[in-house]
């Protein structure tokens, strides 16, 4: 046998210039050096170190690094023949760290030798959780807006809020019910408070999301509010801006009404010294200053160069019947004969009495009539305001025929006629709602008016005793199986279609419920 030479053995010794494998903490990729940064966010003390901290755990974590902070990986536990290495891989892992930091805090701490005695430094300095840094992070987080910027800007910075308050008030985990109802109530608190900043376009959308059952979470809100806010961007009429458009044209329409209404009302109190008319000062008189070109004077004697008829509400209930309009009083042959030759033309009473029930008369007769045939029932009493709707002579002469007693308020005291116009009201704050939620254009103001009598009549009221107008009336519940959504989509039959391959109905709009008929109006 041969003799095996002293200190020689079956297997070979490694060799020190032998190449680290990928997976050694000791390697270092090519692209990997001193100056390079491996996060972007700088630590600037307190305020910052909790994410400054998370972030380079992770790039560490990345380059398989991480034992050169946290103590896993010293010089003692490491080969002889690799000191050389682990020095070279620390010196790296430290410039890491320094160049991740401010200028104030690099003076101090550059000549730490070791990277993990400055990771225990920075832990030392500034992972100081006070009272003071949870109340700032918390008072962060319920006067944060929105304020114009991006949702999805809102919501980042509201979430990493969020993340770096529980990080410092986190609890002991426990898996009980108490857990659970813990848990819920911080996502209903998240939630809120992400609803609470958002701005005033989303207002429709906020209401939608806190009527859904169960309330989604504060992810699933983000996603329903980025679909709106995608939709305003790309022109589309998102739901609030929709809302808001139709709210604007609305509170318009409303001003442009006060408005008329303060002028005329200021006209009105304004009386010419000249003649003693109301309506404009003597500065405004045209007797003095001229009559313009296109007026049009509303003055019955000036109606007598017209040749047009001319008609009195005096002829009603005269006492000479068959004499001229106007002429129940001393010194009407007198009136009548000044004005015999003038072009003008005037009615008897009876020629008058007949032109008025061909003015808009029919129906209300069929409506007083229509009264007493279904109720049993005979007007006998009636009380509006001054409007020239109500006071008129064709309503006068309509309340004479049937024997109604008309009662006007008196000017400018409507708390005389309370019940109509807290009636008034109500209908009004329905039909308001029907047309909001609904998104209908304000053009269509008369069917909501419409709507909202048809459901008011059928709505229970305490006032009533828990019952409706409708069972009051009619001696019988109401029935609710037809009732659906005003403006939700509803579908029309088209009748009489000779093609066997189109369309049996067209899409509509639903505007209410039909008086005479059974079925639905729609548009």
């Amino acid at each position: 046998m041969t003799d095996i030479p002293e200190g020689s053995g079956s297997t070979k010794e490694k060799d020190p210039t032998t190449p680290i494998d990928f997976d050694d903490p000791l390697y270092i990729h090519p692209s990997d050096n001193a100056v390079t940064s491996i996060i972007t966010i700088k630590l600037f003390g307190n305020e910052n170190y909790r994410l400054w901290r998370s972030a380079m755990i992770r790039g560490l974590k990345a380059r398989n690094k991480l034992g050169f902070v946290d103590g896993t990986l010293t010089l003692n536990n490491t080969e002889s023949s690799k000191s050389s290495k682990w020095e070279r891989v620390n010196v790296v892992v430290c410039n890491w760290i320094l160049g991740s930091i401010s200028e104030s805090i690099y003076a101090s701490h550059v000549y730490s030798d070791k990277a993990e005695d400055i990771w225990n430094e920075f832990f030392e300095i500034y992972n100081k959780a006070d009272g003071s840094i949870i109340f700032n992070i918390h008072q962060q987080i319920n006067t944060l807006k929105q304020n114009g910027s991006p949702l999805s800007d809102y919501y980042n910075k509201l979430d990493s809020l969020w993340k770096e308050f529980d990080g410092l008030t986190s609890l002991t985990e426990f898996v009980c019910e108490a857990a659970t109802k813990l848990s819920d109530h911080s996502k209903l608190m998240k939630l809120m408070q992400f609803l609470s900043g958002l701005d005033d376009t989303y207002n429709q959308v906020k209401s939608h999301i806190l009527l859904l059952e169960p309330l989604p979470n504060v992810k699933s809100a983000f996603s329903i509010l980025s679909r709106e806010e995608s939709l305003q961007k790309h022109g589309s009429l998102g739901v609030s801006s929709y809302f808001k458009t139709q709210v604007s044209a609305f509170n318009s329409k409303t001003n442009e009404f006060k408005r008329s209404q303060d002028q005329n009302r200021s006209r009105n109190q304004l009386q010419c010294k000249n003649g003693g008319i109301k309506g404009h000062s003597i500065d405004g008189c045209y007797k003095l200053i001229g009559y313009p070109k296109d007026f049009k004077s509303r003055n019955k004697n000036n109606n007598q160069k017209t040749g047009t008829f001319s008609m009195n509400s005096s002829s009603v209930g005269s006492n000479n019947v068959g004499s001229t309009v106007g002429s129940n009083n001393v010194g009407s042959n007198v009136h009548s004969e000044s004005i015999h030759n003038s072009g003008i033309h005037y009615l008897t009473s009876e020629q008058y009495n007949k032109f008025l029930r061909l003015i808009n008369e029919k129906s209300s007769s069929e409506n007083v009539t229509a009264a007493g045939n279904m109720f049993n029932v005979k007007v006998k009493m009636t009380r509006s305001d001054n409007g020239t709707e109500f006071v008129n002579n064709q309503m006068n002469y309509f309340c004479i025929e049937n024997g109604i007693l008309h009662q006007t308020s008196y000017a400018y005291t409507p708390q005389q006629n309370g019940v109509v116009e807290r009636k008034h009201r109500h209908i009004l704050n329905v039909a308001r709602s029907l047309l909001f939620q609904s998104g209908i254009p304000v053009k269509y103001w008369s069917d909501a008016i419409l709507t909202s009598v048809f459901l008011i009549n059928r709505m229970h009221s305490s006032v009533l005793n828990g019952l409706s107008p409708y069972e009051l009336v009619f001696k019988r519940a109401p029935n609710f199986d037809h009732l659906r959504v005003f403006g939700c989509l509803c579908f029309a039959v088209k009748l009489n279609v000779s093609d066997k391959f189109s369309e049996r109905a067209e899409t509509c709009i639903l505007l209410g419920y039909s008086a005479d008929k059974k079925a639905y109006k729609g548009s």
